[in-house]
């Protein structure tokens, strides 16, 4: 073996040592998992039966995972093999994507070990087995994660604006986007935000990519369309949860909402705030405690079930708005649920805690509440002075539009809030650790420090 080739080998081996453990423990985990079949999954799994038509952008869960499990035929067996596979290759091509823009061998060698805690972490592997849309979700999400890191470094580059390579990565990561949007809609919302909020702050760099407008346009647009779907009263569903269910109660947001005021009515505040706005039959629904069901299945409550329909929402973002101080400390409050880190032992399947101290206390390490006030103590001091650095820009917009669809998510149904928050949690919690290899990671420089740095020592010194 010649010299090259030899220090090659011994430079891959950490890498390797890394990923063959990842993949070791990983399939023995998974292996001892056996499906979980939730309430919610048999939406899914219904809708998956039925032959495609253009309504079921209008069921009650979006469109994506469906299709995904009328693929493998919606038998849950398959379905949990390939959510399996697809947290795994996803994790892999965001560890690749971090290896191929940190510039030390050290801290690519931390960042795929850091890959590797992630895709391990036990209510990743645990929602693997979980007929849901979380994993699906969460893989999506962390594909896009990695095109996003390739293509923020790629656009830092003097000339990257304008190379083939960068119109590659736009596109796949449009793709991406376009297809993770149409798996839960908060992650709509994080579209919408992260499209200005990128424009904002690299407005500088992106002025030799203009041509970024057209996929950061149609991003917007179908982020837009997916959030008028959940407003839509679909044809006839056949499905189970719709069975007595009357057809002006069937538009995807409108059950959700039903959550939100069933909540709300324990709030004598709050119930007069929604009266003021035309809630009928008030002092019946606070009566029925958990008995509010009959507000959408007895007819008597017909008044106010329209009402839920064709009002609440822009009511209840006005009661949310009227104190957003108390929302901000009910929030802090229960930050552990915003981030969607507490309680989802609820839906994990069987054989999820398979573990051994070490590996427990390892694969915790992304959910220890300790790790993540050190995190989000860090986040302001890292980013002080390292905002030229194109992958720390990229953190700040996962974690801003993270914690917004976070707050999206925790109001937006008052039911399941941490599992609903789990995406979005994740988003954030990935931002900060983002945050820090790209204040302590030798990136690519910005356009302005290479243009107005010519020698090495300076272009070593920007980054």
């Amino acid at each position: 073996m010649n010299p090259a080739l030899r220090a090659r080998v011994l430079g891959a081996l950490p890498y390797a040592a890394i990923a063959v453990t990842t993949v070791v423990i990983y399939t023995w985990l998974v292996a001892a998992q056996s499906p979980k079949i939730y309430f919610d999954s048999s939406v899914y799994l219904e809708t998956a039966a039925q032959p495609w038509s253009w309504s079921q952008l209008f069921y009650p869960k979006p469109a994506v995972v469906p299709v995904v499990y009328r693929v493998v035929g919606g038998d849950p067996h398959a379905i949990v093999t390939l959510q399996a596979m697809l947290a795994l290759v996803a994790w892999a091509a965001l560890a690749g994507s971090l290896v191929a823009v940190l510039k030390t061998r050290r801290l690519r060698i931390i960042a795929v070990a850091i890959a590797s805690v992630f895709v391990l972490a036990p209510t990743r592997v645990g929602f693997t087995h979980v007929v849901l849309s979380e994993s699906i979700t969460d893989s999506l999400q962390t594909l896009a994660l990695a095109a996003a890191i390739l293509l923020a470094t790629t656009l830092g580059r003097v000339g990257g604006a304008a190379s083939r390579r960068a119109r590659m990565l736009a596109s796949a990561l449009f793709v991406v986007v376009l297809v993770w949007m149409w798996t839960r809609d908060t992650n709509a919302i994080v579209v919408l935000l992260a499209v200005p909020c990128v424009v904002v702050a690299g407005h500088r760099r992106l002025r030799h990519a203009r041509w970024l407008l057209v996929p950061a346009v149609l991003a917007m647009a179908s982020a837009a369309c997916v959030l008028w779907s959940t407003t839509v009263i679909p044809p006839p569903t056949q499905l189970t949860v719709h069975e007595a269910v009357p057809p002006d109660f069937t538009a995807r947001r409108t059950y959700s909402m039903f959550n939100n005021l069933s909540d709300s009515l324990r709030d004598p505040e709050a119930v007069a705030f929604f009266v003021e706005r035309g809630l009928p039959q008030a002092d019946e629904l606070v009566l029925l405690g958990e008995q509010d069901q009959q507000i959408y299945l007895d007819p008597k409550f017909t008044p106010a079930r329209q009402w839920i329909a064709e009002r609440a929402s822009s009511a209840y973002v006005m009661w949310l708005l009227r104190h957003p101080i108390d929302r901000v400390v009910q929030i802090l409050g229960d930050p552990w649920t915003f981030l969607g880190i507490y309680n989802q032992r609820v839906y994990m399947p069987a054989g999820w805690t398979k573990n051994t101290l070490v590996l427990r206390w390892i694969r915790g390490l992304t959910d220890t509440k300790v790790v993540l006030v050190l995190l989000l103590l860090a986040f302001p001091l890292v980013l002080r002075r390292s905002l030229h650095r194109p992958l720390s820009v990229l953190a700040l917009v996962l974690v801003t539009t993270g914690v917004i669809a976070a707050a999206a998510s925790y109001y937006g149904d008052s039911l399941e809030r941490a599992r609903h928050c789990y995406a979005a949690g994740q988003q954030v919690i990935f931002g900060l650790v983002l945050a820090v290899l790209a204040r302590f990671g030798a990136t690519e420089p910005s356009p302005s420090t290479a243009v107005s740095s010519r020698s090495p020592g300076a272009d070593a010194g920007s980054s």
